[in-house]
Formats: C-alpha cells, sequence, structure tokens
C-alpha cells in the first residue's frame, strides 16, 4: 500500500496480531506476530493465545480475539502436554519468540531483519541458504519476512522440533 499500512481484518484467528484484532492500521510488523505464534507453536505444541475448550465452538474466534487483545491470559511458554519426552527448550529461543517476535506493541515490534539479528537465528542460521539470500537481495532495501520464517523455521527444526516431543 502508497500509506505502507494496512486496516483490513484477515487471516486466521490465532495467528493474528493485536493491531489487527483491534481494528487498528497495521504493517509488515503483524507478520513478525504471526511468525511468532507459528515459533510458539512449533516449540510448545499449541498456540499462545486461544479460546479454550469449554467456550461453545462458535465462540471461539471471538473470544480468541478478545484474548489476545487484551493479552490475558499470558502465554505459559510450556508445553500443554506434559509428560511426552520434552526436551528443555533453550532460553533464547524463548526470548526471542516473548521479546521480540510476539512484541504486543507493533511499533516496538522487530523488523525482518532485526529478528534475524537475534543471538538465536544469528547462531542458528544455515550456512549458505542461497535461496534466503535472494530473497533478501530481491526486496532490494531489506530483509523479507519469508527469508525470516524460513531462517526461524530451520533454526526451530535443527533444535529437533516440538519440546513436547511430536515432530
Amino acid at each position: 500500500p502508497d500509506s505502507g499500512t494496512l486496516d483490513c481484518c484477515c487471516g486466521s484467528t490465532p495467528y493474528m496480531s493485536p493491531e489487527v484484532v483491534t481494528g487498528k492500521r497495521y504493517t509488515e510488523k503483524t507478520d513478525i506476530w504471526s511468525l511468532g505464534v507459528t515459533c510458539y507453536e512449533i516449540l510448545f505444541d499449541e498456540v499462545p493465545y486461544n479460546a479454550t475448550e469449554d467456550i461453545p465452538k462458535e465462540e471461539r474466534p471471538q473470544a480468541t480475539m478478545r484474548i489476545i487483545a487484551k493479552g490475558v491470559p499470558e502465554p505459559s511458554y510450556q508445553c500443554a502436554q506434559s509428560g511426552r519426552g520434552m526436551k528443555q527448550v533453550p532460553s533464547l529461543a524463548i526470548d526471542l519468540i516473548k521479546r521480540v517476535l510476539l512484541e504486543r506493541n507493533q511499533v516496538l515490534r522487530a523488523s525482518a531483519s532485526q529478528a534475524l539479528e537475534h543471538e538465536f537465528l544469528a547462531r542458528n542460521m544455515l550456512e549458505g541458504d542461497e535461496m534466503g539470500a535472494k530473497t533478501a537481495e530481491n526486496s532490494n532495501s531489506s530483509i523479507s519476512t519469508t527469508a525470516t520464517t524460513r531462517t526461524a523455521v530451520s533454526s526451530l527444526r535443527s533444535f529437533g522440533g516440538t519440546s513436547c516431543g511430536s515432530v
């Protein structure tokens, strides 16, 4: 868009950013939020903000949007299913998700290139990632969200899948 922001509400509810569910204008940083949700789900086998099973199914999308908007309850950063061969999640991976990708304030949330500078991703970047480099090159001015997503997901996979034992 010419203005650099959008204001339509679209997407899969659990992956929507606070600015989307509250009807505020948003930038590409909303995609960084969605990446944070995806990374959280890879590690913990659930999305960070979601209505519980006791809410009637037809009311869950709206209830989930209210939870995302308020940020309550906060994500646990623990596996939803205990006792399934869980691994210890690296504190740097939690820091990436909590402080960088799922930053509730979109102004403070990292851009794609800033997220790649986080120590967890910098340590785990795949050498010779030509596709990611070409994607970044083609964007001319900054690293694309696609390249950041590929790097984050590859880093989490190199960690060994979810901490909850499912792959």
